[in-house]
């Protein structure tokens, strides 16, 4: 199996990936409060050098109140964008992680606040997994967390490479 250059961009919980990657042909950038919209300027200089493009983004959108419907579209308008400057890239969305309550003293967040903005995401996320299916070479991933790492990393080993929660 052959490597491959392997993109992992999004907003500030992206920057962790980079820790427990030990992949030569993986890049990560990470852009704290970015929003699905913002992203691709900062990516279209290089995305051609990529194969596989995973993209962690939509939380800073959905918890400034973007409808689901809003996010969608936007995230159609990535993929669209990404693909018309490399359009033999594989692109795989995570899902948007859950938040939990916020224990700083002072916290603004309240409970039902993260309640609702979960609950959005669950439906984001269904969504997300449902227009994968209909879309090539486009995946979705639930959470994931990496279980190790390996030199090369392939198509075939994401499942291998993940555990999906």
């Amino acid at each position: 199996m052959s490597s491959f250059p392997v993109l992992i961009a999004g907003h500030s919980q992206a920057k962790y990936f980079k820790q427990y990657l030990s992949l030569s042909e993986t890049n990560v950038l990470s852009y704290s409060g970015f929003r699905i919209d913002q992203m691709f300027n900062e990516l279209q200089p290089t995305i051609d050098n990529y194969n596989t493009v995973v993209l962690h983004v939509g939380a800073n959108d959905l918890s400034r109140g973007s409808s689901v419907k809003t996010l969608l579209r936007k995230y159609q308008q990535l993929t669209s964008d990404i693909w018309h400057s490399n359009p033999t890239a594989d692109i795989i969305i995570s899902g948007v992680l859950p938040r939990a309550d916020n224990q700083f003293p002072g916290a603004l967040l309240r409970t039902n606040f993260l309640t609702e903005l979960n609950q959005r995401a669950r439906l984001l996320n269904t969504k997300l997994q449902l227009l994968a299916t209909r879309v090539p070479r486009l995946h979705y991933v639930g959470q994931f967390i990496i279980r190790h790492s390996r030199k090369v990393l392939s198509r075939d080993t994401y499942s291998v490479e993940m555990v999906f929660i």
